[in-house]
């Protein structure tokens, strides 16, 4: 029994039933003459004196930067150009590849468009959900992020792909995706303000690199200096420790592998990268408003049960019976979140191109890959809802893009172990589920 990701015919159907879903509308206006974007409120006044001079017009994009009273403000001015959409195909196993090779000969009017994504040889049509899960794994398989850092690639560099990476995060955040939430704290305190806090306190097992982890947990723990010299010298010396290792100076060789491989590496790197947060202004408004910076880019916890339960409204028959059944239903989903949230279920991955199996232990942030298309809830969509189907034989679907989840054989899945079933099957069976 297969429980599918994308139903395009039920799909289209199914979307006029979530018409009700509350979507944030935005206010803003473009000035004919000069083409660039205002708040409306400002486009009276910018219109008295547009394009008089150069200095002009950029004095009112610079005052309009500063008007913005939340971050809120700041996308509702933004908005993409949904008339002609920025159209990307992709085929899943290639999509990183294809992806750069697409932004890397992208015009620069691109840059001001809507995603419009198609997955190659699947169904599905895209009204944010393809973006949102086009984007979450381009961001999760990209070799520009590298163990909750950036990388270090020269041939990557010489492509911008770092560039390239920073401009896409800030199309992902305008398009209402939760953004990569995979960098330590440290490499965002410097995103906000140039500065980098708490390195050297981080676990040595955060490295990401066995060999650095293995020379800090020997140098810490030996007493003969002289043979971590011969075995760890090349290494010390790459980090820029140039000093004698001695008992007394083994915390300096200590923080300056640290510092080296959980941030002086990848300083070229992420320059490139914040150099790409400056499209469209982002790299000012996340400075403005550090904790959305820190929401889009550090690495969180998974959207707690609660959360998730007050995003899903359900959408209850007025049949007294029907109604019943369907409040099981509802306590069973939010039964299966609190477990979710607990890490009390695993299940079976199988990769579909190599065919190897693996044990993943399932999260909330599976939950919502399957159900919206990425692992965090967006900013564009207030609410998702739940609906019920009493009467036909179809299977349980689901809609990423308006997102709703419609139930069907109630009278099955009214069990708990069979409604955890099909959950899981919903999860695992969702597109880009375990694989690259």
């Amino acid at each position: 029994m297969k429980f599918y990701h994308h139903f395009p015919r039920r799909e289209m159907l199914y979307r006029h039933q979530c018409a009700n879903l509350l979507v944030k509308e935005t206010e803003s206006g473009v000035c004919p003459v000069c083409d660039k974007i205002f708040p409306i409120e400002l486009l009276p006044e910018h219109a008295d004196v547009c394009c008089q001079s150069d200095e002009v017009c950029q004095s009112g994009e610079a005052e309009a930067k500063h008007v913005f009273n939340s971050f809120d403000d700041y996308l509702s001015s933004k908005t993409l150009n949904g008339e002609k959409l920025w159209d990307i195909s992709v085929i899943r196993r290639m999509l990183v590849q294809q992806a750069m090779e697409e932004i890397e000969q992208a015009p620069e009017e691109e840059w001001n468009r809507k995603f419009c994504i198609t997955f190659i040889g699947e169904e599905g049509l895209d009204s944010g959900g393809l973006t949102r899960e086009f984007l979450t794994l381009l961001y999760d398989h990209s070799p520009v992020f590298e163990n909750s850092v950036l990388s270090f690639d020269a041939q990557l560099l010489e492509k911008k792909h770092y560039f390239l990476m920073g401009q896409m995060v800030t199309m992902g955040i305008l398009s209402g995706h939760p953004g990569p939430r995979n960098l330590m704290k440290h490499v965002v305190d410097y995103i906000v303000s140039g500065r980098t806090t708490g390195i050297t306190d981080i676990p040595v097992d955060q490295l990401g690199r066995l060999d650095a982890v293995s020379a800090i947990q020997e140098i810490s723990d030996s007493v003969d200096c002289n043979q971590m010299i011969e075995k760890y010298g090349d290494l010390l010396e790459a980090c820029g420790f140039r000093k004698v290792l001695s008992v007394e100076s083994r915390q300096n060789a200590v923080s300056a592998m640290k510092s080296y491989y959980l941030f002086n590496r990848f300083i070229p790197s992420l320059l490139q990268f914040v150099e790409g947060l400056k499209l469209h202004g982002m790299l000012d408004m996340l400075r403005k408003c550090p904790e959305k910076a820190y929401s889009y880019l550090m690495q969180t916890e998974h959207v707690d049960s609660l959360t998730i339960k007050g995003f899903f409204k359900p959408v209850f028959s007025s049949d007294k019976a029907e109604k019943e059944d369907e409040e099981v239903i509802l306590c069973n989903f939010h039964q299966f979140l609190k477990k979710l949230e607990r890490g009390k279920m695993s299940c079976i991955s199988i990769d579909a191109e190599t065919g190897s199996s693996s044990e993943v232990n399932l999260n909330t942030g599976h939950l919502l890959q399957a159900l919206i298309g990425c692992p965090a809830l967006p900013s564009c969509i207030t609410e998702g809802i739940i609906t019920f189907d009493h009467k036909s034989d179809y299977l349980t679907t689901v809609n990423t893009c308006a997102p709703s989840i419609n139930f069907s054989k109630l009278s099955v899945i009214k069990n708990y172990s069979s409604f955890e079933e099909l959950m899981k099957n919903i999860i695992v069976g969702s597109y880009g589920f375990g694989r690259e």
